[in-house]
């Protein structure tokens, strides 16, 4: 009896070690060998109307036995349509006209892409709800379909547990189910365009469809020009060009998908009163710069800073003169006329150097203070004098005038020389006369150079020079930018009228 015991005891081992041989041969599910993703994008979700694509690939490093066993498995309750190509196939060439009816057995289906593949391969697959006969519309019930991509290692036709796999769920929605949100853009009396922007839910693969697609319609009472079929988006904002947008009229904005309307309704608001009756700009007077003229034209030194303020006011109010200011106000700043920038011609704006690799923005926003006042600091490097004149146009609620542009010209410096107490003196015979000059710039400032002097030249007029101890050309200093040069008539015997005729000369130490 213990022999019997002892044998079968010998038997349970063997099964046991048999049992254990077998499960250690089983192919092992592998983990990442396939690789699936939506051809753009990254999410998995569409319109119910639409095809959705994915490419399956292997991973780095990964090579099968046979590229043409990698196969799709489709599952769905509903009807599909599917369409497969190889790596030559792209996304774009299998369309809604090339897709073909999938016949789901179970609620399943394998689509078999071409078979032409090398260790680079991408097999594309694309996905629709429905039929040929009767595709998806945007009422039409949100489906799943599970997309499973595989290697049919044993060549059945069907994913076999322990192939390697990878699965993913597209889902399809119905449009209803598609809620984006619509912010309107606060609407100004005098507007001239309507924006809004829509932002989609995370899940809906915006990638993969068409952006122009994509649209915003608006309506405004009263005013015209209002693109019924709804406007695309620019950097991401919607916008209208309108006309005759009045105060308090009523505007609403809906996001739309092709012709279907998107969201229980659209977003509304009421067009504000402007408060801004006024913008008017000027130059910033000092040492380098000066106002020549109205409408506002500056004149600035040639490669200096200077400074542009446009203030805002609203309407003048009964028994005032002024309207009161506007502070904490919007205002858009566009600067023109600067021509090509460059590493070495540059213009700062606010602190804000701009060059070629970095070009002056179409509009720059800026905020009125309390004053309501805006200063902008501006600096020119390497600009030459004939350049084009920089343009500072100011607008604040859809307020731009010709009050509201600076024309800035800038100069080279020049030099003056003016007689302190005017042009015209008389002195009695035999009584010197001192003519005190100023040398000054187009700025009005004294010159600064320390190696000037005025080359002083009498002329007669009338009377002669009889007895001028001085003629001929004397030449004095000039310090600080002031000179003063003495007339004298000692020895004259006969009045007499002299002009004096001056020049500013600079040493050339160099000659």
């Amino acid at each position: 009896m213990s022999n019997k015991l002892t044998r079968k005891s010998l038997a349970f081992g063997a099964l046991v070690a048999l049992a254990s041989s077998v499960i250690a041969g089983a192919p092992a599910q592998a983990a990442g060998e396939i690789i699936v993703a939506p051809t753009a994008g990254t999410t998995y979700s569409t319109f119910s109307t639409e095809t959705f694509t994915v490419a399956t690939s292997f991973a780095p490093g990964v090579t099968p036995s046979s590229y043409a066993q990698l196969k799709y498995e489709v599952a769905s309750s509903a009807a599909i349509r599917t369409g497969a190509g190889t790596a030559s196939t792209t996304a774009a060439a299998i369309t809604a006209a090339t897709l073909a009816d999938t016949t789901l057995t179970s609620g399943k289906a394998v689509v078999t892409p071409g078979t032409a593949g090398t260790a680079t391969d991408v097999r594309v697959l694309a996905v629709a709800i429905g039929t040929v006969a009767a595709p998806a519309d945007a009422t039409a019930a949100t489906q799943t379909v599970t997309v499973t991509a595989f290697v049919d290692s044993n060549n059945d036709g069907a994913l076999t547990a322990g192939e390697w796999s990878a699965a993913q769920t597209i889902t399809f929605k119905k449009y209803s189910e598609v809620l984006p949100t619509v912010a309107l853009t606060p609407v100004l009396a005098g507007d001239l365009a309507l924006k809004a922007t829509a932002t989609y839910p995370a899940d809906l693969n915006t990638a993969m469809l068409t952006a122009a697609d994509f649209t915003v319609r608006f309506t405004a009472a009263g005013a015209t020009g209002v693109e019924a079929l709804g406007v695309a988006a620019t950097s991401g904002v919607y916008s209208d060009a309108v006309t005759g947008v009045a105060s308090a009229a009523a505007v609403t904005a809906r996001a739309y998908y092709k012709t279907t309307a998107l969201g229980a309704a659209a977003v509304s608001g009421t067009v504000a009163a402007a408060t801004v009756a006024t913008v008017t700009a000027a130059l910033v007077e000092g040492a380098d710069a000066k106002n020549i003229g109205s409408p506002a034209v500056a004149t600035v030194r040639l490669n200096t800073a200077y400074s542009v303020k446009t203030t805002l006011r609203g309407a003048i109010p009964s028994g005032a003169t002024v309207g009161p200011v506007v502070p904490s106000k919007a205002v858009s700043l566009v600067v023109t006329g600067a021509g090509t920038l460059s590493p070495t011609r540059t213009l700062s704006i606010n602190g804000t150097v701009y060059t070629l690799a970095n070009p002056i923005p179409a509009s720059i926003a800026l905020t009125s203070d309390a004053n309501g006042e805006v200063t902008v600091a501006m600096k020119s490097t390497g600009f030459l004098v004939a350049d084009a004149d920089v343009v500072l146009t100011f607008t604040s609620e859809n307020i731009s005038t010709a009050a509201s542009v600076v024309t800035v010209d800038q100069v080279a410096t020049a030099y003056t020389i003016s007689a302190d107490n005017g042009n015209l003196y008389s002195t009695p015979l035999g009584t010197p006369q001192a003519v005190a000059l100023s040398v000054k710039d187009q700025f009005g400032t004294l010159s600064a150079a320390t190696a000037d002097r005025l080359a002083v030249t009498p002329t007669a007029v009338a009377g002669g020079l009889t007895g001028y101890v001085n003629p001929g050309t004397s030449f004095v200093a000039v310090v600080g930018g002031k000179a003063t040069y003495n007339a004298s008539s000692v020895a004259a015997t006969t009045a007499g009228q002299v002009t004096l005729s001056v020049a500013l000369q600079s040493l050339d130490t160099a000659t």
